[in-house]
């Protein structure tokens, strides 16, 4: 068995969402499954409409079951009144998506972020505004005399 969720939109109230979420429920135990748990985000403003809907309710369901299986969800829910959206997909393991960890505390005290070895003037040099030079440099800025 392999772990998948499947994230839902749903325009409904909630007693039907309720309902929704133990039809997924029952799909996953009557095909040898674990049902794992369920997270409601709340409603949010959709990023464009979806079947004239503006906004929706999003809902992550988290399962365990065999891949054989899976499209018996998608059946559920593509059946389901109330349903907008939905996407399936297979979770990798935890390893590959492990919480970001920095490896020393902020100890910079306002010096700019400098590579190991390199010189600071190499990261960010400074240019000096240039002066101009010979001749030339009198006649600039100033209007000729006719």
């Amino acid at each position: 068995m392999r772990k998948y969720e499947t994230f839902y939109i749903s325009d409904a109230q909630p007693d039907l969402v309720e309902k929704i979420n133990s039809r997924v429920k029952e799909v996953v135990e009557q095909n040898q499954g674990v049902f794992l748990k369920v997270e409601n985000w709340g409603a949010r403003q959709l990023a464009y409409h979806i079947k004239r809907k503006q906004q929706g309710n999003y809902i992550r369901l988290e399962y365990e079951l065999a891949p054989t299986q899976v499209g018996e969800i998608n059946r559920a829910l593509r059946f389901q009144e109330g349903v907008i959206r939905f996407r399936t997909h297979q979770v990798r393991s935890e390893s590959v998506f492990a919480p970001y960890e920095p490896s020393e505390p902020f100890a910079r005290e306002n010096k700019p972020h400098q590579a190991e070895g390199v010189p600071p003037e190499v990261l960010a040099p400074v240019r000096k505004p240039e002066e101009p030079r010979g001749e030339d440099s009198e006649k600039m800025g100033k209007p000729e005399d006719k």
